[in-house]
């Protein structure tokens, strides 16, 4: 069954993430002793499954937990970061530029982060997106169309 915490009836349950979230919860809760990269790998799979099914609070608990436990981890701070632009739910809502930005900057002032480079690709495109809002206008089109498409197809199984 479906735990409690990823609720049915939240505003975009899909199957298929939900059950992501708990094969990877399940990974790094029995495979402790594996190393930081996949350990951080799959708890990033978590926060970011979260996120999509709308549990952004979780999600975010889930993200600030990562950073603090492997905190040279890039991608953990790229994956938050991202959830505030980047996601199907910044496109359904808004995207947060600042948050997203405040989480990169947060990574960068860590000393010995792995993949710097891949956190301030992410801060130019971020940049880059922000000085051309008429590029985010189309893409949104085509995301909104994929999003309805998915909950449509998830309402029907």
């Amino acid at each position: 069954g479906v735990p409690s915490h990823l609720n049915r009836n939240s505003h975009a349950f899909d199957p298929l993430t939900a059950t992501r979230a708990e094969v990877a919860r399940w990974v790094y809760t029995h495979f402790t002793e594996e190393g930081a990269l996949n350990l951080g790998n799959f708890r990033g799979y978590e926060a970011h499954s979260l996120w999509e099914l709308g549990q952004t609070e979780q999600a975010e608990a889930l993200f600030q937990a990562l950073t603090e436990t492997f905190p040279t981890f890039a991608w953990g701070y790229i994956w938050w970061g991202d959830c505030y632009w980047m996601s199907d739910w910044s496109y359904e809502y808004a995207p947060d530029y600042d948050r997203a930005e405040a989480i990169y900057r947060q990574a960068l002032a860590i000393p010995h982060l792995e993949d710097r480079g891949d956190v301030q690709d992410r801060l130019d495109d971020l940049a880059d997106e922000r000085a051309h809002p008429e590029k985010r206008a189309r893409i949104q089109q085509t995301r909104l169309q994929h999003i309805q498409r998915r909950k449509s197809r998830n309402e029907t199984t």
